[in-house]
């Protein structure tokens, strides 16, 4: 599976292949819509989109962990993916730091780069 994108057959209560994917300035009338529908405030940072048929039925904030969802359609099952490809995401960013931090504190180890423990 992509870090970008998912195609999800969901068989039990919506027969239509569902795709998890990043959001791109190009859904930026759709994100709104989906807001407005939801009476929420528009979502604020990366988000994730569920899209059906080429429509997007909800969205998650990957920022702020706030979602937007088609109140007409039946999204609940969508919401729960959008969350579950966060987790996976946002733990994928914290492994991807850590290296980060180890480099730094490998290199204030005492008798590294003049640093040295009396």
């Amino acid at each position: 599976m992509s870090q970008t994108n998912a195609t999800l057959h969901l068989s039990n209560r919506v027969d239509a292949d569902v795709t998890i994917r990043l959001a791109t300035g190009e859904d930026a009338v759709s994100l709104a819509r989906l807001a407005a529908l939801d009476s929420r405030p528009q979502l604020a940072g990366a988000c994730l989109v569920a899209e059906v048929g080429g429509v997007l039925w909800a969205a998650r904030s990957l920022d702020t962990g706030d979602v937007v969802a088609d109140p007409f359609r039946p999204t609940l099952d969508h919401v729960a993916l959008l969350h579950e490809r966060a987790r996976h995401l946002l733990q994928g960013r914290e492994v991807r730091r850590t290296p980060g931090l180890g480099a730094l504190i490998a290199a204030f180890r005492p008798g590294r780069h003049g640093v040295h423990s009396s």
